[in-house]
């Protein structure tokens, strides 16, 4: 048998596809909760022969509770177990992950030995030291990269692993990063971002001259780290001002976040801002940016401690890469071979094919771009790709990214322009989540309403903004809108001619986000498509 992951934030109906696609003979589930959606499908699996409870006492009968389970466990001789691993081949499928399926439905990845043990080898070897110490396990299971970086990579290291308990993303990280204090630190862009909003909220509440310490020790770790990151070989001496900046302030902070003992930090699953970044840089934390996916077996090209440009996902590769179909800019599709490349999707022999070209490179989707350096530069997805009516073809992270830049009160936003005149964005504003159902509230952030006071405007939520309506905070936007358009759009094709803001911030309950918080843009363009049409009705 072989292990699939299904997200605890998964539908009834995502749960019946991914166990029908698989043809799962056993469901693990880990409570009441997540036993009532495979207990609404179940007389649709017919393969489905048994449901394990892992915590709490089953309530029905033929369901079996994880100590049961131990006890059949202990029950079967180890000559049984020890037959089945020397059967074991390294070109045999171990593992089967499910795509975010932003696109449409999920697809399985099938992964065998060879591609986890030659991605997690490089890894260790060229990426990370293992340093002593432990990590903190967080993220879901049943993505690749927690697959890796909690399971088979503490395997292949002996690093000891931190379980939380289910509670860790429901605004308890920074209580168990407090306990753990573990020595390295992965996290998807969306964990760095909330915990950078975190700590500007707080800058925001210090007595003056503790806020002006702060921003001193900041700038002194800024300049400090801008210099070594420009410079040839990355080594310069730190000037006094830099050193006591650490000692003083941006030591204890570390400590205050549990990260004092934490010597890497690596963000992927999607871009991560330029603005985030070197907020992190100017307290003292370098946060190589890297990119992969779950058919490169995780980390496809990474930024190193040593080899490290703002901007980019690195220069460090696992296997072969190159780009097909470039434009005059550089940009063109990401093509790969190596031994982390995926064995193919699981029942999709005619999408398989299509994916790989005659001589075994995998077309990623990925557009990137290669700097004279060699670091590369991914800018978006072939299917994010916008093409106008007129014919120009416009990647909308970039642009995004710029305006929630120039905009520190919008959360998200989305370009819109598909086979349309001109360019409209749908915004959202940073407000407070509900930490029990991930659902957005209407109450502006502190950041949020720091902006806003900013700006002239006293607004507490985002309906005083849209109903009243708030003309300082909306002209203010403009302004800014105005100032991507004449300061960053590089043709009038790029320029942003109307924008909204939406009463409410894209979830993962409502649709916006996949499981791996990736944008979900069609499900964006049909959800708000009276609002879009609206846009462009004049």
């Amino acid at each position: 048998g072989l292990p699939t992951g299904i997200y605890s934030t998964n539908s009834a109906d995502a749960c019946l596809h991914i166990l029908s696609d698989s043809a799962a003979n056993i469901a693990v589930v880990e409570n009441e909760t997540q036993l009532e959606k495979i207990l609404s499908i179940r007389s649709m699996l017919p393969n489905l022969k048994t449901i394990i409870q892992y915590s709490g006492k089953p309530t029905q009968y033929d369901i079996l509770s994880w100590e049961n389970l131990m006890l059949i466990g202990k029950s079967v001789p180890d000559e049984i177990l020890d037959r089945r691993i020397r059967s074991l081949a390294i070109n045999q499928c171990c593992a089967v992950i499910y795509t975010s399926a932003t696109t449409g439905k999920a697809k399985g990845v099938m992964l065998n030995h060879d591609n986890i043990i030659y991605t997690i080898r490089f890894f260790v070897k060229y990426i990370v030291v293992v340093p002593k110490g432990c990590e903190l396990s967080y993220l879901p299971l049943s993505h690749v990269a927690a697959m890796q970086s909690d399971i088979y990579g503490p395997i292949n290291t002996g690093v000891t692993v931190y379980f939380p308990s289910s509670d860790v993303l429901k605004g308890k990280l920074g209580d168990y990063l407090l306990k753990a204090r573990p020595a390295a630190f992965f996290g998807v862009p969306r964990i760095f971002e909330k915990i950078s909003e975190k700590i500007r909220e707080v800058e925001q509440e210090m007595r003056p001259l503790q806020r002006r310490i702060f921003q001193w020790a900041r700038q002194n770790a800024t300049d400090y780290n801008a210099k070594k990151l420009t410079s040839t070989n990355g080594a310069i001496s730190a000037p006094f001002n830099y050193k006591f900046s650490r000692q003083l302030v941006l030591k204890k902070v570390k400590k205050r976040l549990g990260w004092d003992k934490t010597l890497y930090f690596f963000a992927g699953g999607a871009p991560l801002s330029p603005e985030v970044l070197n907020f992190f840089l100017s307290l003292d934390i370098l946060i190589t940016d890297c990119f992969g996916m779950s058919e490169t077996t995780g980390p496809l090209i990474s930024n190193t401690i040593k080899n490290f440009r703002i901007g980019s996902v690195g220069k460090l590769t696992l296997g072969e890469i190159k780009f097909i179909n470039t434009d005059e800019k550089g940009n063109g599709e990401l093509i790969v071979r190596g031994r982390n490349v995926f064995m193919g999707y699981l029942n999709l022999e005619e999408q398989t094919i299509k994916s790989f070209q005659s001589d075994g490179w995998f077309a990623t989707g990925d557009i990137a771009s290669q700097d004279k350096d060699g670091y590369i530069t991914i800018t978006g997805r072939c299917k994010e790709l916008i093409i106008t009516s007129g014919g120009e073809n416009i990647a909308p992270v970039p642009i995004e990214n710029t305006i929630k830049l120039l905009l520190p009160v919008v959360n998200n936003c989305m370009l819109i322009g598909e086979k349309r005149k001109y360019l409209t964005i749908l915004l959202t504003l940073k407000t407070e989540v509900n930490m029990e159902t991930y659902v957005p509230t209407n109450q502006l952030t502190i950041t949020a309403r720091h902006w806003c006071h900013e700006v002239g405007s006293q607004a507490q939520t985002v309906t005083e903004i849209l109903d009243l309506p708030e003309t300082k905070v909306l002209s203010a936007i403009q302004a800014k809108i105005n100032e991507y358009n004449t300061e960053y759009a590089v043709s009038n094709a790029q320029r942003i001619q109307k924008w909204i803001v939406l009463p409410c911030d894209f979830s993962l309950p409502g649709g916006e986000f996949g499981p791996s918080m990736k944008l979900k843009r069609q499900f964006v363009l049909e959800k708000y498509k009276d609002v879009i049409d609206k846009l462009y009705a004049s």
